[in-house]
């Protein structure tokens, strides 16, 4: 009798990293109403818009509530039901499985959770073919009660094909923009904080009146100064 082949194993790595949570993420205008989302999402008996997307430039903190959510679900549920993955890491893979013409495996492979966590979705930009095959994918994952969260920089009507229109719900849509000067100042205590450096209120004033565009270019520049300071009063 002929022995049926094994499915091949499907590798996504979880990249959850247990340091994000709501509890530490700095709320202000800029990102309230992405935050409260994020937290609604969480609800399972709550009707939120499936797909959630979180729209922001680099370091405004649709990263942060990405994992957040993720580690929060995993915290309240130990099984595995949650996978945060980065859009490349989950593209290579998905594109493998089809080259093996093993789309019903992948399938099998992540119907079980419920949230899949997807960064970076901007990444796909103009790969139409990729595009195709990973929103036919998410509305499979969807119609099976899988909830999806994507982060992007990008909006997705200028992102997508056509066929993401199922996306396109406004309500399912939520912005993050770069933090204002009071959000700055928050942040900035609360990394030092966390991480060391004492800098004054009239220093921490500087920073954050600075043109920076992101929280990365932020806590650069807060570093630089708490540097400069160790280094003047050791010389």
């Amino acid at each position: 009798a002929n022995k049926s082949m094994p499915e091949p194993e499907i590798t996504f790595i979880n990249q959850l990293n247990k340091t994000y949570s709501f509890d530490n993420f700095v709320s202000g205008h800029c990102n309230r109403k992405a935050l409260n989302a994020a937290k609604r999402f969480l609800n399972t008996t709550a009707q939120s818009p499936n797909p959630l997307i979180i729209l922001g430039g680099t370091g405004t903190g649709k990263t942060h509530l990405l994992q957040a959510i993720g580690n929060v679900y995993k915290e309240n549920d130990k099984s595995s039901g949650v996978l945060y993955i980065g859009i490349y890491d989950f593209i290579n893979e998905l594109l493998k499985q089809l080259k093996r013409d093993n789309q019903i495996t992948i399938e099998r492979s992540l119907e079980h959770l419920e949230f899949l966590l997807i960064d970076d979705l901007h990444l796909i930009e103009g790969k139409e073919r990729t595009q195709s095959e990973f929103i036919r994918l998410l509305y499979s994952l969807k119609s099976k009660g899988v909830k999806i969260v994507l982060g992007t920089n990008k909006a997705i009507k200028k992102l997508m094909i056509e066929k993401s229109l199922f996306l396109l719900d406004s309500n399912s849509i939520v912005k993050l923009t770069i933090p204002d000067f009071q959000t700055k100042i928050r942040i900035l205590r609360q990394y030092a904080k966390t991480h060391g450096g004492i800098l004054s209120c009239d220093e921490l004033e500087l920073i954050a009146s600075g043109r920076y565009k992101g929280i990365r270019e932020l806590i650069g520049a807060f570093n630089k100064a708490a540097l400069c300071r160790q280094l003047t009063a050791i010389l």
